[in-house]
Order: structure tokens, then C-alpha cells, then sequence
């Protein structure tokens, strides 16, 4: 398992590095309010893409008739349907969203969008299909082809438009090669079915997704969405960077560890005692991956994205600690996430991630009262944290999972952000280091190493992995 996972991870950082590399291009050659107004598109995106969300491709991993070619084909309708009505809603209310946004001269824009809506909905579902085989290969040429070219087309669509509709012919283009390349690594004819009764199936599983796509909108983008609301575009540029430094390398961690620990985890959905065990190491794995997450954001992609984009964004500095101990603790609920997602217990999943949103309200308070871009992140953290014990008090009041064999790791690795937190609490907010920097970075070092040192089961699985097998 562990092999795929590392081909699985290597291809979702090729997948996610381009897209990087794509927004961090285009941030060097158009100006930071330009660059805010592309950031909208990825908004426009998410709310219908979000607002429809079904997890169809989920549903062809969990289902028992996930093989079954009709299955498949009745879920390639039911996804193109959902694509087809995204796109209506953006031809017809893309004005009025950007008018939300204060962009009102730009709405032709976001009904463009429609475009790469429709072109998604013919994807080929062949590539999630295969998943269940632990065959990752086509979705990691899907990941990597499409994007690769549509960073190298950013260059003459800079030199041809010179400001933010880089980014949205980027998006066109990447988008309609993915849905090509989804064809062209299918092992099946593709088909459309339109069952009611699949239709049906695929709403009583997907509702509570639905529902929940509505609140991993606000999760994701809620934000961003009042800083566009709150503050100029200049700002909202800022911002957006730094989300992007830090939404890019936490999507490739999560897609990842999804794809690996899902088909995992469902394999054993019958075993009480094998699924809470699987549950276990997932668990030990989400901390793991999350501390992981925040060293790599902090000490390698932030020096190194001010060095590339200039100092036009240097204000960044001051809001990537708090964006990456947010998006730690979200890598930590993966776990109890995932676990519910396996055994189809997707209401549970709506109810963990409400209450990381419940907090926006009062994040939109903040910033209409004065408050500044560090306070909406941090009302942000508290909703991550909310979240997460919800989601743990889910496996252990609902699912019966005992919480005991991880309290370890999930308390040394509270402990790390919980001193990162509080630093940079002193020095933004406070004014004054609490303690010296050398401290700080002592007890996040060492309380990272007891986490390490906890993971029993992460361990022992690694080192099935590795030891040789008796001839």
C-alpha cells in the first residue's frame, strides 16, 4: 500500500505543483488587483460546482456495484445532468455574482465560465472506477497532462491579454483537456444512462454531499468571500496568494490521503474490530500528515514563493503561520472524515463540517467592525478546531470507535499548533514576543517528534512494508 500511496502522492504534487506554478506565473506577470479579480473565477467555480456536489466519484469507490458497467454509465448521466444545470446557473446569474463580488462590469466573465462547466460534466468515470483496483495510473496521467499545458499557454495568453483573463482562458483550456484525457486512459466505452432509479441512488447517497458541498463551499472560499466583500482588490490579491501557498500543497496531502485510505477503509466496512483499527492508523496518519503540511508551507514554499512573485506580495508574511496551522488542523479531522465517508454515514460528514462554518457570521462581523484579514483567519482556526472535535466525538458517540489508542497523537500534535498559535499571537496581535523565538521553535520540534513517536500503528505498518518477506 504503501508504493501507491507514494506514486499516488507523487502524482497529485506533480498535479498540484502545476497548478501552483500557474497561478504563481500568472501573479508575477499581471498586477495584485488583477490578480485578485482571477481569484473570483475560482469562486464562481466552487459555488456550483460545490452547491450540485453528489460524490459521484466516491460512489463508484464505496458501492459494492461500482464494477458494474450500467452502474457506471447511470452515474456518468446522473454527473453530466448536474454539470448541465451548473452551467444554466451561471450563464444566468454570472452577472449577478459578480456584482455581489463589486466586479459588475466584468459578469460576461463568470457566464464564460459555463464553458468548463459543461466540458466537466462529459467526464470519463473509468478513472475512479479503477480506483477500487488500487489502479491509480489514469488518474495521475489525467492529473499531470492537461495542466502541464495549460501552464505553458499562460505565457501568450499574457502577451495576447496582459490582465486577469489570463487566468480564466487558463481554466477554459485545463478544463476541456482534462475531460479529453479522461477519455483517451478509459479502458471502457463511455456511456450515458439516464435511470431514474440510479438517479434515485445517487441522491439519497449524495444529499448530505450536496448539502455539505454547500458548507465545503464556505469552508473553502468563505474567507475569501468576505475579504472580496470587505476589502479592495489589492487586499483580496494578498490574500489570495496566501491561500493559494497554502490551499495547493493541503489539496494534494488530502487527495491523497483520500484516495489511498478510502478503498482501505471500505474494504472492511463489515469488520468492527479491522475497520476501527484502519481508523486508527488513518488518524495517526492525518496528524502525521498535517505537521508535515505546516513545515513545508512555513520553512520552504513561503521564501521561496516571495522570492519568485516579488515584493508586491510580501504582506503574506504576516498571514502564512495563521493559514497553515488553519489548514493542519483541518488535515488532522481527515480521519474521522474519511471513516464516516466509508461507511456511507455522509449526514455525519454535514454535521463536522457545519460547525467549522457556523463561525463566518461572526468572521463577516469582524471585518465589517474594523477588525483586520488575521482576524477572519483566526475565527477561521477556531472553526477548524470545532470541527475536528465534532468529528472525533462522531467516531466515538456514533460510530463507537474508543478515542483512547490516539489521544497521543492527537494531543502532541494540538500541542505543535498550540505553540506555533500562541507565538504568533505575541507577535501580531499582542505586539510582544512571549518568549524567545528559539523556545518556540524548540518545543514545536520536540512536541512534533513525541507525535512521530506516538504513531504505533503508522509505524508498524511502514515496517511490514519495508522488511523483507521469508523466501
Amino acid at each position: 500500500m504503501l508504493k501507491k500511496a507514494a506514486m499516488l502522492l507523487s502524482g497529485n504534487t506533480v498535479h498540484s505543483a502545476l497548478l501552483f506554478l500557474r497561478n504563481i506565473l500568472v501573479a508575477r506577470l499581471i498586477g495584485v488587483e488583477d490578480y485578485g479579480i482571477a481569484a473570483t473565477f475560482a469562486i464562481a467555480m466552487a459555488v456550483v460546482e460545490m452547491a450540485t456536489q453528489l460524490g459521484l466519484h466516491q460512489l463508484i469507490v464505496q458501492d459494492s456495484r461500482g464494477e458494474e458497467e450500467r452502474f457506471q454509465s447511470g452515474l456518468q448521466g446522473v454527473h453530466f445532468l448536474r454539470s448541465l444545470i451548473m452551467a444554466v446557473v451561471l450563464i444566468l446569474f454570472g452577472p449577478n455574482f459578480a456584482t455581489f463580488l463589486t466586479l459588475g462590469d466584468i459578469g460576461w466573465a463568470f457566464q464564460i465560465l459555463a464553458i468548463p462547466i459543461i466540458a466537466r460534466g462529459l467526464w470519463h468515470f473509468d478513472i475512479y472506477r479503477l480506483q477500487r483496483r488500487m489502479n491509480f495510473m489514469p488518474m495521475i496521467v489525467t492529473q499531470i497532462g492537461p495542466p502541464a499545458l495549460a501552464l505553458l499557454a499562460v505565457l501568450p495568453f499574457a502577451w495576447w491579454f496582459g490582465d486577469y483573463r489570463v487566468m480564466l482562458f487558463s481554466i477554459i483550456m485545463q478544463e476541456i483537456l482534462l475531460t479529453v484525457a479522461s477519455h483517451l486512459v478509459a479502458k471502457r466505452q463511455y456511456r450515458l444512462t439516464f435511470d431514474l432509479d440510479m438517479m434515485w441512488h445517487a441522491f439519497r447517497f449524495g444529499w448530505p454531499l450536496m448539502l455539505n458541498g454547500i458548507i465545503l463551499f464556505a469552508l473553502f472560499h468563505g474567507e475569501r468571500v468576505i475579504v472580496a466583500r470587505e476589502f479592495d482588490l489589492a487586499v483580496l490579491g494578498i490574500f489570495s496568494m496566501a491561500v493559494t501557498v497554502t490551499m495547493t500543497p493541503g489539496m494534494t496531502f488530502s487527495r491523497t490521503f483520500d484516495s489511498i485510505f478510502l478503498p482501505w477503509f471500505s474494504a472492511v466496512k463489515d469488520d468492527a474490530e479491522e475497520f476501527a483499527s484502519r481508523v486508527y492508523t488513518g488518524i495517526e496518519a492525518a496528524v502525521v500528515m498535517g505537521l508535515v503540511f505546516g513545515g513545508v508551507v512555513l520553512v520552504v514554499l513561503t521564501p521561496i514563493i516571495l522570492l519568485i512573485v516579488g515584493d508586491k506580495f510580501g504582506p503574506i508574511i504576516a498571514l502564512m503561520p495563521w493559514l497553515a496551522i488553519s489548514m493542519a488542523v483541518r488535515l488532522f479531522r481527515a480521519g474521522p472524515m474519511l471513516a464516516t465517508l466509508a461507511m456511507a454515514k455522509t449526514q455525519a460528514m454535514l454535521l463536522i463540517s457545519l460547525f467549522r462554518v457556523m463561525v463566518l457570521p461572526l468572521s463577516w462581523y469582524a471585518a465589517t467592525n474594523g477588525g483586520s484579514v488575521i482576524t477572519v483567519i483566526i475565527f477561521g482556526l477556531v472553526g477548524e478546531l470545532l470541527s475536528l472535535a465534532v468529528g472525533l466525538w462522531v467516531l466515538r458517540n456514533r460510530m463507537g470507535i474508543s478515542l483512547r489508542p490516539v489521544l497521543p497523537v492527537l494531543t502532541t500534535g494540538l500541542i505543535c499548533v498550540f505553540v506555533l498559535g500562541v507565538h504568533e499571537y505575541s507577535i501580531r496581535i499582542a505586539g510582544y514576543a512571549y518568549a524567545d523565538p528559539a523556545i518556540t521553535k524548540a518545543a514545536v520540534v520536540v512536541a512534533g517528534v513525541l507525535c512521530l513517536l506516538t504513531c504505533r500503528r503508522l509505524i508498524s505498518l511502514g515496517m511490514s512494508r519495508v522488511q523483507p518477506q521469508p523466501s
